[in-house]
């Protein structure tokens, strides 16, 4: 027989043999509640690239789909999205909470006077090896997001050019986040 008890129950079970002696015996289940899940990001109006801290509460550990187990984690979505996290109780019941995280689309004050295009990507499209560039001559961090928003690489510059190298990731579009002082740029990039 299986049972399907949503509150703590207790069972009954009575058997006889064929000299009609008797047993009874009696198991109780204990059902746990569901752990509530409630999941935030922070800050709550972010532009493309920019990094948000998603974090959840009401469980003893979390799982967000598509990061490393761990709780609060960050992300740099490009588009709006949805994010889901299920967390774990100390009894071992899990649930879940979703996140509709909306990206702005920002206009940076770069466009505005005309100093847009501060770095150079290249060659793009690329079997994996890339050359980034910053025209100013100046260092720069990068940072290179996959479509979910996730850091998979991240390095500072030496100089005014870095090399990078996407040969131990699948082919497909990736976004390269280069900053330096208050100008940040965002640059899709295409690996075949």
């Amino acid at each position: 027989m299986i049972v399907s008890p949503t509150v703590s129950t207790c069972y009954t079970l009575t058997g006889a043999n064929t000299f009609s002696c008797s047993s009874k015996s009696i198991v109780c289940v204990q059902v746990n509640p569901l752990p509530t899940i409630t999941a935030i990001y922070s800050p709550t109006a972010i532009c493309a690239g920019e990094e948000v801290l998603l974090s959840a509460a009401g469980a003893f550990s979390y799982q967000w789909n598509g990061f490393a187990p761990g709780n609060p984690v960050k992300a740099h979505p490009l588009n709006t999205i949805v994010y889901s996290v299920v967390g774990t109780d100390a009894s071992g019941c899990t649930n879940s909470a979703t996140l509709n995280l909306t990206v702005n689309p920002c206009t940076r004050i770069q466009e505005l006077i005309g100093n847009w295009n501060s770095f150079d990507i290249y060659p793009n499209p690329s079997n994996g090896e890339f050359a980034c560039t910053s025209r100013n001559g100046k260092t720069f961090t990068l940072m290179i997001l996959d479509l979910q928003g996730r850091i998979i690489l991240e390095h500072k510059s030496g100089s005014a050019e870095l090399k990078i190298d996407l040969n131990q990731f699948p082919g497909g579009i990736y976004f390269a986040k280069m900053a330096q002082g208050n100008t940040v740029e965002v640059i899709k990039v295409l690996k075949h």
